[in-house]
């Protein structure tokens, strides 16, 4: 399942909670590593996860990217809830229109390591879990369209997913 779809710097894959791309043991950062991650995401009411690298464990290991409802999160988790990050938008995203969302995170393993950019202007976050200490990597293969096996599907279009091994500026 899944399509393709007119998109913004190409053809967008439309995922409708259906479908998911699998890429393998891509992207396996470690809690002190920096890294970022941007697409254009063409968002539903419905939410979900565009793509993220978790596995569907107790612990929930890993990271994502996800939609609750149509505000932004980031996940960093080594167990949920006790050991993780997770930063949230304080805004909801509009709908059924394309928007530009970059994640920064500066391996320092805090909350206020991350920051979100909407369409190029910093997003107002909070912090709503601040307590990683442990490793967050796991073989979960990285996914679009959901998050790995935690599921997550992702109700929107994602277009131009460009991941980086720093944080970018």
């Amino acid at each position: 399942e899944g399509a393709f779809d007119e998109g913004v710097a190409g053809r967008s894959f439309r995922a409708d909670k259906k479908g998911w791309i699998e890429y393998g043991d891509q992207f396996s950062y470690e809690r002190n590593q920096a890294f970022t991650v941007s697409a254009w995401v063409r968002l539903n009411a419905e939410g979900g996860s565009p793509f993220g690298k978790m596995e569907a464990s107790a612990n929930t290991r890993g990271w994502d990217v996800e939609f609750h409802g149509t505000k932004p999160s980031f996940h960093l988790i080594s167990q949920w809830p006790a050991n993780a990050v997770h930063v949230q938008g304080q805004r909801d995203l509009p709908v059924d229109t394309f928007l530009h969302l970059a994640v920064t995170y500066d391996g320092s393993g805090k909350a206020a390591g991350v920051q979100m950019y909407v369409n190029g202007q910093p997003e107002k976050t909070n912090a709503v879990v601040d307590t990683l200490t442990e490793t967050i990597r796991t073989p979960e293969p990285f996914s679009i369209g959901r998050r790995g096996a935690a599921g997550a599907p992702f109700g929107g279009r994602i277009d131009d997913l460009r991941v980086y091994s720093r944080a970018l500026p």
